[in-house]
């Protein structure tokens, strides 16, 4: 790419790029698809731009003591003066942070004690003695953070956690009957309990919180490979291979019952998908999908291109 600047102008690129580097690092994921992290990177940059735009302005000022007016000098990228660019960034930067972000995207680094992979969840879980006990994930798909509280039958407090944008807490719930709130709502579940015997079989429960968004449960294994291109995945007819969508406005029981052989692995929302997969291995991924929402083919491509790249 050719960079056409005067002056201080190549600033512009070199600025925002530092940026986004810093920016990263409070970021898992650091796609041009995840708005959040682009609009912050824009607002940093936007700040040194416009101290040394409004710097570069000032030293075309004619002198207060003399009045002589200095030679002109132009700092400008592509022929844009860094102080617009500065402007431009925070304008943008502003509207992309505040932006519905794509579902999925986890926009903080923060390590979550409750995300633990799934494969390791599940083998504790069927190894437990207690299965009228079951994990429910409750998930927040939204871009602010979303206070959860579940209260069990008598009214005691069982869990009250802050869920960042794109973040998932689990809790273990005995079978029977909770009200959980969320988003200035009040909403009764029932956990009907683990009915897994092995590791091959995955039953854990799904609550989104706002209840705006379902969840579809796909099966992903072709996408599971290092030697796919976005191309042939746009050729993959991935509405043949939903299992199921279920409704964001109640409790889901996405299941899958191994036969002993078949080993599962199911990604979380906005988890990378792996580049592989084991002899007798499924994936499935939970893609999340606003309620009004179709099941389109043109949906489904671009979300597993998300989840793989």
């Amino acid at each position: 790419m050719v960079f056409i600047w005067r002056g201080g102008g190549i600033i512009v690129p070199i600025f925002l790029v530092i940026s986004g580097w810093l920016t990263g690092y409070a970021f898992d994921d650091v796609r041009f698809g995840n708005n959040v992290f682009m609009g912050w990177t824009m607002i940093w940059a936007s700040i040194p731009l416009g101290l040394l735009g409004l710097a570069f302005i000032g030293m075309n000022a004619p002198d207060p003591e003399t009045g002589e007016q200095p030679p002109k000098s132009r700092h400008d990228f592509f022929f844009i003066p860094v102080w617009i660019w500065a402007l431009f960034f925070l304008v943008f930067g502003i509207y992309w942070v505040n932006k519905d972000p794509d579902p999925g995207f986890n926009y903080t680094n923060d390590v979550v004690e409750q995300t633990a992979d799934n494969e390791d969840r599940n083998v504790s879980n069927n190894e437990g003695s207690n299965l009228h006990e079951q994990i429910v994930n409750f998930y927040n798909p939204y871009e602010d953070t979303v206070n959860v509280q579940v209260d069990s039958e008598d009214g005691e407090g069982l869990m009250d956690s802050d869920i960042p944008p794109g973040h998932i807490r689990y809790f273990n719930l005995e079978k029977g009957h909770y009200v959980v709130k969320h988003y200035g709502m009040e909403d009764e579940i029932y956990v009907k309990g683990s009915e897994a015997v092995d590791s091959t079989t995955y039953d854990e429960a799904w609550f989104v919180a706002g209840g705006g968004y379902d969840l579809i449960f796909l099966d992903v294994t072709e996408a599971c490979t290092d030697a796919i291109n976005k191309t042939e995945l746009r050729d993959i007819d991935w509405t043949s291979r939903v299992e199921k969508r279920h409704a964001g406005n109640e409790i889901m029981f996405p299941r899958v019952y191994g036969n002993g052989k078949t080993k599962y692995l199911i990604k979380e929302p906005g988890f990378t998908l792996p580049t592989s997969v084991q002899e007798n291995q499924k994936v499935f991924a939970l893609i999340p999908i606003k309620h009004s929402q179709e099941t389109t083919e043109e949906y489904l491509d671009e979300m597993v291109i998300d989840i793989c790249y």
